[in-house]
């Protein structure tokens, strides 16, 4: 608490370095900061009104569903990349293989991070 009041404190005086304006952008405040408290609160009441186990289950099925979506977006983005296909009519295999093995390594440089994602968020559920 007391190094985001510091913080702040520090970065109320600072400027913009080409502009004449605050580094805070207090519209920007002005926007995040309901939503914010609101989470918050809901966020408390539910930790006060249901058992670590319903907390945890909940968060593992929206850690599904967001895996899920981003599984349904990569069959949509695979569906046109599979436009690529028509290449192979005008040459050699060696480009459609280019590349399939371009969509592949696609698709698994975004589950890898997915992955990631997912271990970082059960690792910091964890250690509440």
């Amino acid at each position: 608490m007391g190094a985001a009041v510091s913080t702040v404190y520090h970065n109320l005086r600072l400027r913009h370095p080409t502009l004449d304006l605050p580094v805070i952008d207090y519209d920007l405040v002005l926007l995040i900061q309901p939503m914010l408290m609101l989470g918050i609160s809901i966020g408390v009441t539910f930790n006060v009104i249901f058992p670590d186990w319903v907390i945890t289950v909940t968060l593992i099925i929206l850690c599904i569903g967001n895996v899920s979506c981003i599984e349904v977006l990569i069959t949509i983005i695979s569906s046109f990349t599979n436009t690529l296909d028509c290449l192979w009519w005008f040459s050699g295999t060696s480009v459609k293989a280019f590349f399939k093995g371009l969509d592949t390594w696609k698709i698994e440089t975004i589950l890898k991070e997915v992955v990631c994602v997912l271990f970082l968020l059960l690792v910091m559920i964890w250690s509440i």
